[in-house]
């Protein structure tokens, strides 16, 4: 090409006409094709799914779907149904519930892998921008790194108390190790304020949610090396016995069938109980002027360690697409809508009424409104502190056994609890049922694998 054309290439080229701008993303150029569809949830009632609840008629309108929310119920229950469902491809929902039991859920092939979706510009938002979630509990609906499901909640235990009644009896500081909690136990119990309760009533998700961390703080542990039940060890006698020994001593009346609902709306909230372990979301609960007579009188802390270690418990529940769901588009949709900083940020921050601050975007947790309603009560460090230490295997809730394993359990320890039986005859007879249940997978190396590390780095992200 000669020097005297090159000038002439140049602006020929340079007069093209320019590309079009690419529309900016909006949910209603994404839910365009769906628009007039019905999004079928199925997620468990929670302060989280009820205090997003108000806001979905803003999904609707900015995308044209409609949200069949409607149908919500107790975890146990929905888990139970929802597993039947998964089995037999009866699937109704396009949104449905996911937890612990992500890598037993994965390896069924139940859900969807999200990263599909995730990767499509035209259906996912440009600032979805999946680090924002908690590290923590995004992998554990990550099985094997394969990402099913979205966390919408994010919780530990952690210890709550009552600061004008350690003001009244000289108590500097919560306790830090289980030997602490009942010295305080014993010093601040009253008929009218009694002193201590947990979770008593029989099932995998009421007491048997908290009896685990005293079973691994003393020394215990549901299986062995090749998944054998080891539940009627010496460690796990005396883990029930001293879980039990505080109860009875220093609990209310009718402690053995207590629930956490109990314990929360009618007990602490209402000045009538002392100290209490429980999951991290029920701090709306606790600052709800409706709702709490305790506004300023309580803090948190992190769960008292035993002579094995310090045990909470970390939990994240989400929302995962059905592999038989029908709209599975508009399902991720809403599932991105409600996982969204936005969405989290309103629900914690401005909704009216109960709040949910148990969000899972960083970006939330770092915001100054945010931190001006839950910046107290030491509860954003407990929280993030527990979950940084939690034990993903902390309940085996990967193995398709489990609700039967941590009912049997149930029985058992709400037995020891009510006096019925002794810890070891308890033991002895549920441990002896585990290993029938579990038959030959009793001794599967495999069976102890939850689909990704036990102990899961938190990180540094927000402490």
């Amino acid at each position: 090409m000669s020097a005297m054309r090159l000038p002439a290439l140049i602006l020929a080229v340079t007069l093209l006409p320019a590309p079009p701008a690419l529309a900016a993303w909006s949910w209603s150029e994404a839910a365009r094709p769906y628009k007039g569809t019905t999004v079928h949830v199925r997620i468990p009632t929670h302060p989280s799914t009820r205090a997003t609840a108000p806001l979905i008629k803003e999904f609707e309108q900015a995308t044209g779907i409609t949200v069949s929310y409607n149908n919500q119920m107790v975890s146990r229950d929905l888990i139970a149904k929802q597993d039947i469902e998964l089995a037999t491809g009866a699937v109704a929902y396009d949104v449905m519930f996911i937890s612990d039991a992500a890598a037993r859920i994965a390896k069924a092939g139940w859900a969807e892998p999200l990263d599909k979706y995730i990767a499509n510009p035209r259906l996912t938002a440009p600032d979805f921008n999946r680090e924002d979630f908690v590290p923590t509990f995004l992998k554990m609906l990550s099985p094997r790194d394969r990402l099913i499901g979205l966390p919408y909640t994010g919780e530990s235990t952690i210890l709550y108390y009552r600061t004008d009644i350690f003001e009244q009896h000289g108590i500097k500081r919560p306790p830090d190790t289980l030997e602490e909690l009942e010295a305080v136990a014993q010093k601040i119990h009253s008929a009218e304020v009694p002193a201590w309760a947990v979770r008593a009533r029989r099932g995998q998700g009421v007491n048997i949610f908290i009896w685990s961390q005293w079973l691994w703080s003393y020394g215990g542990r549901y299986f062995d090396d090749k998944t054998r039940p080891v539940l009627n060890s010496p460690e796990a006698v005396k883990a029930t016995e001293k879980f039990t020994e505080l109860l009875r001593k220093y609990g209310p009346k009718g402690v053995e069938d207590i629930t956490h609902h109990d314990i929360v709306y009618s007990q602490f909230s209402q000045g009538r109980l002392a100290m209490f372990i429980d999951a991290s979301v029920w701090v709306g609960v606790f600052n709800d002027p409706t709702k709490s007579k305790v506004l300023g009188k309580w803090s948190t802390a992190l769960v008292p360690k035993g002579p094995a270690g310090r045990f909470p418990a970390v939990a994240a529940q989400g929302m995962m697409i059905p592999t038989a769901a029908k709209n599975k588009e508009a399902a991720w949709l809403f599932i991105q809508w409600f996982t969204s900083r936005d969405t989290q940020w309103k629900r914690a921050v401005k909704v009216e009424g109960e709040k949910s601050g148990d969000v899972t975007r960083q970006s939330v947790y770092k915001d100054p409104e945010y931190r001006k309603v839950y910046g107290g009560q030491n509860w954003i460090e407990s929280t993030f502190e527990d979950a940084r230490v939690a034990r993903i295997d902390y309940r085996p809730m990967h193995l398709p056994e489990w609700v039967q394993i941590g009912d049997l359990l149930g029985i058992a320890v709400q037995d020891v609890i009510a006096g019925k039986r002794g810890a070891r005859d308890a033991l002895d007879e549920a441990n002896q049922k585990i290993t029938d249940l579990m038959g030959e997978r009793g001794g599967s190396r495999e069976s102890l694998e939850p689909g990704a590390d036990a102990l899961i780095p938190f990180g540094n992200a927000i402490r």
